[in-house]
């Protein structure tokens, strides 16, 4: 076997390994690393190139213990923070890894952090500051093949792609994951990762949508997958995406429609559950159109428009009732997350 065949393979089982299904998760589930020091921008260290070449050769000789002690040596000599270096000591049993960047959105904030000593994948993103402290989005916990299975697009994937693989997504890149703010002072952040045919190295299949949601305390509520993208080089080119929740993107000013399939010959018809924040959305209009079909006790389409009126991200709920039954539970409901840039 050549040189080049033999990386090829080692990054192939290295990466697949990424993705190993794990136990179900419960509601909260454990941070990477368990601190209650908050980390903030005083936790970015930028070192030279030459620098971390310089780590790479010298503080991987020896005892693996004594990696940790080389590698905050060299950090403290070229004077970084104790903020930056008490990091790398209370994440180091994740892996020796440094904080790059820093961005501050709110409660809960993004560490994007470089590993050190990993063949590959050496960025990564961590979601900060809220309960747990530290979560890795890319811990495979988070997408266990069980709980991957329970989204209908995600299974429907697999039954064509038996061998779907998940794996991180670009991690380099400050601008992402996306953070929205919700009308219920929840946050949640909007992370990608790569669908592959089998392996890292394998054919694109497509991307895959993970929401990761904090409520207004910081309290992480659990992943939730929001959208299976299928590359559009593959023979479905068409999206597919889960319609509940369903998400909606806007802009300032912008005008939307939600379609309801309805039938209001059965005394049925939707209802917002909550109306929106004027502030942010503004309901205009809300009409039903008939099957014209002929056909007796045919249903129809209720449709609401919606502006959107400030930047900023909220949730619908409709509820399918009917008006004259009181303390009746509604037959069923839709959602729809509302994002307006």
């Amino acid at each position: 076997m050549t040189r080049a065949s033999l990386v090829a393979v080692v990054f192939c089982i290295l990466a697949f390994s990424w993705f190993i299904p794990a136990a179900p998760l419960p509601a909260v589930v454990s941070s990477a690393a368990d601190s209650a020091t908050r980390i903030t921008e005083k936790a970015v260290w930028n070192p030279a190139s030459d620098v971390l070449s310089d780590i790479r050769r010298k503080c991987t000789e020896g005892d693996p213990a004594q990696h940790e002690a080389c590698f905050l040596n060299v950090m403290k000599s070229t004077g970084a923070s104790e903020e930056a270096m008490a990091f790398v000591k209370e994440f180091a049993a994740n892996g020796l890894a440094y904080v790059r960047d820093f961005r501050d959105t709110g409660r809960v904030d993004i560490a994007y952090i470089e590993y050190l000593f990993r063949a590959n994948d050496l960025d990564g993103v961590l979601l900060v500051n809220g309960t747990p402290p530290i979560i890795d989005v890319d811990d495979y916990k988070f997408l266990s093949q069980e709980d991957l299975r329970k989204n209908d697009d995600y299974a429907a994937l697999l039954q064509k792609y038996p061998k779907v693989s998940v794996f991180p997504g670009d991690r380099y890149q400050t601008g992402e994951p996306k953070s929205w703010p919700t009308a219920d002072d929840d946050r949640e952040f909007h992370v990608e990762y790569l669908l592959q045919d089998g392996c890292h190295a394998c054919a694109r299949i497509g991307t895959l949508i993970v929401g990761f949601v904090f409520d207004g305390a910081g309290e992480f509520h659990g992943p939730e997958v929001l959208q299976v993208r299928l590359n559009p080089r593959s023979d479905d080119a068409q999206p597919s995406v889960r319609k509940r929740p369903g998400i909606i993107e806007s802009k300032v000013g912008d005008t939307f429609t939600i379609p309801l399939e309805a039938n209001h010959t059965t005394g049925y018809s939707w209802r917002l559950a909550q109306p929106p924040d004027p502030a942010i959305l503004k309901q205009l209009s809300e009409k039903y159109d008939e099957d014209n079909s002929g056909v007796a006790g045919a249903g129809g389409v209720e449709t609401w428009t919606f502006q959107a009126m400030a930047k900023g991200a909220t949730t619908l709920v409709f509820e399918y009732a009917r008006p004259f039954e009181k303390n009746v539970p509604s037959a069923k409901t839709s959602k729809f997350r509302i994002k307006i840039q």
